[in-house]
């Protein structure tokens, strides 16, 4: 067993990575209708082919600050 220092900082480091996931999981709903068009298209394509699928995944929006992601 990993000395208790150790120990903490493993536990610390799963705790920050639940909270990542769930940070990641905690869709906003209400935001959807301010997508424009294509971002909807997008939106809808994405989630559909995910959930014929049944497989696992996530997925990350990266897009310049100040533009309402």
């Amino acid at each position: 067993m990993p000395p208790a220092p150790e120990r903490r900082r493993q536990a610390a480091a799963a705790i920050d990575r639940d909270i990542e996931t769930l940070r990641e999981t905690s869709y906003d709903l209400q935001s959807l209708p301010l997508l424009v068009e294509d971002q909807k298209t997008a939106y809808d394509a994405i989630l559909a082919r995910r959930v014929s699928s049944g497989a696992p995944g996530m997925f990350f929006l990266d897009a310049p600050g100040g533009t309402g992601k």
